[in-house]
């Protein structure tokens, strides 16, 4: 019940307007593999609205490491009777839960845009030796099943929309 609260709280404290929050987006691996340090990545201008009828909005950048080619995303849906939300984007599909550190969102996306050379490319300009071979095998889960967590932390600046 209070993770159910949590949620609630976070986003009827939007109501009318809009927040910018700190993200990250993470690519699922398994523990043991190795690759639980370099699946994770930063979301920058995450916005997170809720309308007075329970609408929730949740819009973020895809980072470029990952696609290659700029996806803007804008998921919408309800908060349902548990205060849970299922948001939709094109036919990409959202589950969000409260826990005590961060709003989590499970995706799956369907028809981004890529573009796997440039994204490598942008890669190996950010990093090299093992780290880059363990991203490059990030990249490569991704292009080929493009699901993912979304996290976004309680620390928030808020803004007011006009």
């Amino acid at each position: 019940m209070k993770t159910v609260i949590h949620f609630l709280v976070l986003v009827s404290a939007l109501s009318a307007t809009a927040a910018t929050f700190t993200a990250v987006y993470e690519v699922p691996v398994e523990k043991n593999s190795g690759l639980n340090r370099v699946n994770k990545f930063p979301l920058t201008n995450v916005q997170l609205d809720k309308t007075d009828d329970d609408q929730v909005s949740l819009k973020y950048v895809l980072p470029l490491e990952l696609t290659g080619a700029t996806n803007t995303l804008q998921f919408t849906g309800k908060l349902n009777e548990f205060n849970k939300a299922d948001l939709n984007y094109d036919q990409s599909s959202m589950k969000c839960q409260d826990t005590n550190a961060s709003l989590v969102c499970q995706v799956k996306y369907k028809n981004l845009n890529t573009n796997q050379a440039l994204a490598a490319d942008l890669m190996s300009r950010k990093f090299s030796g093992e780290e880059l071979e363990n991203r490059l095998k990030i990249l490569s889960r991704f292009s080929t099943d493009p699901v993912g967590i979304v996290r976004i932390y309680r620390n928030t600046v808020f803004k007011i929309q006009k």
